[in-house]
């Protein structure tokens, strides 16, 4: 079963179109964030991504230092950062967003109650690995 998570992790990585080893799954969730918002605090990252603060420095100062990311100071509260992507980070974006889009397509041809439980399994295996327990529900 973890042999077939991980050959599933790297497959699905490679089927968005990011290079091996270049961006995690993580990454990628908040380059298409700041793909779709404006700049915005680390704190929203933060709740938006759920994800602890002390992660999502280390996020972004990893993708700062590799360039599709860049920091600067919020025009009205001095104890704030903004975070933003760079045009390198625009390009990135747009592929990442296209591939997580794209995912949606490959559950169309699962039912409702499969999607659901699939879900309700992730959650598990998320709640299993230190996450919050959270509620996902499924738009249609």
């Amino acid at each position: 079963m973890v042999a077939k998570t991980g050959r599933f992790a790297a497959s699905f990585v490679r089927w968005v179109g990011v290079p091996p080893g270049r961006l995690t799954f993580a990454q990628l969730r908040l380059l298409q964030v700041l793909h779709q918002e404006p700049p915005t605090i680390m704190r929203e990252l933060c709740a938006r991504l759920g994800v602890s603060p002390r992660n999502m420095t280390a996020m972004v100062d990893g993708l700062e230092f590799e360039g599709p990311v860049a920091r600067r100071p919020h025009p009205t509260d001095r104890r704030a950062f903004l975070v933003e992507l760079t045009s390198r980070g625009a390009r990135a974006a747009g592929k990442a967003v296209k591939g997580l889009d794209q995912l949606g397509s490959v559950f169309e041809g699962f039912s409702l109650a499969e999607q659901q439980q699939l879900l309700a399994i992730f959650g598990r295996l998320y709640t299993a690995m230190g996450g919050e327990a959270c509620q996902e529900e499924i738009r249609t």
